[in-house]
């Protein structure tokens, strides 16, 4: 759709690469085994970073912080 942004089945570490590109940002995926998860979202194109992480982490198990200019994407303790 126009003025939507959409990731269907798509690996983390592919979407990663997306977003360091949209939003100029550094991301690091400390848990390699989050790399090769599949997900599927859809958000608008005026969506922020951290509007697009928050459906990440409602999509699955994974939690982000911003530390500096680094985004980390890891695996919530419980």
């Amino acid at each position: 759709m126009k003025g939507e942004g959409a990731f269907i089945q798509c690996r983390l570490d592919n979407i990663v690469r997306d977003l360091e590109r949209k939003f100029d940002v550094e991301i690091v995926i400390t848990d390699r085994s989050l790399s090769s998860e599949v997900f599927t979202c859809r958000f608008k194109d005026t969506a922020t970073i951290e509007q697009v992480l928050h459906l990440l982490k409602e999509t699955r198990r994974l939690d982000y912080s911003f530390e500096g200019e680094q985004i980390r994407i890891f695996k919530p303790l419980k």
